[in-house]
């Protein structure tokens, strides 16, 4: 194959991987990588090339006034120093197979870092649904009596990040927003930048050669996955090759070093969204409807208990292709809703018509889907499922997990705690103020942690669902709003900061325990690992 003049001539090794020079497809080997700078923008003006035969070595070059750099090795990142001998923290890092332009910069020395990847699959709980949303608004302005709704232009002034000069496509990565079901747009996985999995680069993990690194991460869950959305088939969801596919073409195709992968699943294996607008109708004054009966009927134990097959042949699947030194970090559910005691809203019998003063004002109010009965029914379905993935993680039995494989658990039953939504611990943003002031007039962001972090129920979506927008909104729903995601990186970022210690970092099984507090911050929950029983 012809190589482009800027490449040093080649090393035959028998382990190559594919890279890209000047829109030619090349190889380099793995143990050699290649590096360019350029004294102007955008790959144009005076080239140097720098060969370095080995990652975590230093190489000195000439001074070269950089302003641009290519880095042509897809397994390590290239950390740029102003000093020789890679002295001091890099001026800039170049990941893998990217060019980077940045401010003119005397380049001194060079020195390849591994990269390491945590990788996000599964579901909504995990996808980063909901994330577009600062808490929940408080429609001051719109009455129907004495009733209060939230009308769209509340949750836009006040709570929706589009509306404060992001794009939902800047929210809501990979074009994930929507997808085109044959000539039908319908909402997408939503995966949004304040995801669960880019907590992990709040903290280091540590690479092959030992060195602390914040990991790359890639998140390719997908809101309303469930189990067999996930599996090794050539079935597609939403658009998209199965979750164990991508995994694949990460690691065998790209050669990605994978150290962590995150999974949640099994909530739509149980079809919980279906029995939330049961539940619903229920509130609405359908008397036809139990909640509690329906969610036995959902969720029984033994419909519980059928998901460990299809997990169990799941795991194996993500286990075949991951290194041996890698870990499946599975996490529960966090519970969306407060016990029925703690509920904003007094459930009233509802009165539909225009100028009743008898709307319900748990459901238009304080977005609340539930009846007392309903808050007790999910509660108690979060508990059991949550026990079950626990159990199934730990396998006491040592028949769930092929052997050597390495994993943990992450308990986040009570990660919301005094946040869920229509918490009666909690506070709305009202109609009108800036996104950052609480009804209160304290700083959401400063420290006060008074907001909601789960999304309600917007009455715009309530009882019937006719075009795209409200499809995403009732997606949206009844999920992690931006704050409840960042508790979720929180919590992923403590727990992989227990277990990159050297105590637990070959333990078989671990468990971590994500707990929230009411009037705290995200920030402030509280991670500790679980004390296993001797």
């Amino acid at each position: 194959m012809k190589r482009a003049l800027a490449l040093l001539v080649p090393i035959t090794l028998s382990t190559t991987v594919p890279y890209m020079v000047n829109g030619a497809v090349g190889h380099a080997s793995l143990t050699s990588h290649y590096l360019r700078l350029w004294s102007g923008q955008g790959e144009t003006g005076a080239l140097k090339q720098v060969t370095v035969p080995e990652h975590e070595k230093c190489e000195d070059i000439t001074s070269f006034q950089s302003l641009s750099a290519r880095n042509d090795s897809p397994l390590f990142r290239a950390n740029l120093y102003t000093t020789a001998g890679c002295a001091g923290a890099p001026v800039t890092t170049v990941n893998p197979e990217t060019v980077l332009n940045f401010s003119s910069t005397t380049v001194k020395s060079v020195k390849f870092v591994e990269e390491v990847h945590v990788v996000s699959m599964g579901d909504s709980y995990i996808s980063g649904e909901g994330g577009r949303w600062m808490g929940n608004a408080w429609g001051a302005s719109n009455q129907i009596g004495s009733t209060i709704f939230r009308p769209k232009a509340a949750d836009n002034r006040v709570t929706d990040r589009t509306w404060m000069g992001l794009s939902i496509d800047q929210i809501y990565l990979d074009n994930s927003w929507t997808y085109t079901d044959g000539s039908t747009k319908r909402p997408g996985c939503h995966r949004s930048d304040v995801a669960e999995v880019f907590g992990a680069q709040t903290t280091t993990v540590k690479n092959t050669a030992g060195t602390s690194i914040i990991p790359a991460v890639k998140n390719i869950a997908c809101s309303g996955a469930a189990i067999k959305d996930l599996r090794d088939s050539s079935a597609t969801f939403k658009g998209e090759i199965a979750q164990v596919k991508q995994l694949r073409k990460l690691v065998n195709t790209e050669h990605k070093k994978v150290k962590y992968v995150v999974l949640s699943i099994g909530g739509n294996d149980l079809n919980l969204s279906e029995l939330l607008e049961v539940c619903a109708r229920s509130l609405a004054g359908d008397s036809s409807i139990s909640c509690r009966s329906k969610a036995a009927e959902y969720a029984s134990d033994q419909k519980i208990a059928a998901l460990e097959i299809p997990l169990k042949s799941l795991i194996s699947e993500i286990s075949t292709i991951l290194p041996s030194s890698a870990r499946i970090i599975m996490q529960g559910y966090p519970s969306p809703f407060p016990r029925a005691g703690l509920v904003d809203g007094q459930y009233v019998v509802p009165d539909l018509r225009a100028g009743s003063e008898h709307i319900d004002p748990r459901l238009y109010k304080y977005g609340c889907p539930l009846k007392n009965e309903g808050f007790y029914a999910f509660d108690d379905i979060n508990t059991r499922l949550n026990r079950k993935l626990n159990e199934w993680a730990k396998d006491a039995s040592g028949t769930f997990w092929p052997p050597g494989r390495k994993r943990a658990f992450l308990r986040l039953g009570s990660l919301f705690n005094g946040h869920e939504v229509c918490s009666n611990k909690t506070n709305l943003s009202k109609n009108g103020l800036p996104h950052i002031i609480a009804p209160t007039g304290r700083d959401f962001l400063g420290g006060w942690g008074e907001h909601e972090w789960v999304r309600y129920v917007n009455n715009a979506v309530f009882p019937s669902v006719a075009d795209l927008e409200k499809e995403n909104l009732k997606q949206e729903s009844v999920h992690p709003n931006f704050y409840g995601q960042l508790a979720l990186g929180r919590c992923l970022s403590g727990a992989i900061d227990i277990l990159e210690q050297s105590a637990n970092s070959d333990l078989l099984y671990s468990a971590v325990d994500c707990e929230g507090e009411a009037r705290k911050k995200p920030g402030q929950i509280t991670v500790t690992k679980v004390t296993l029983p001797r």
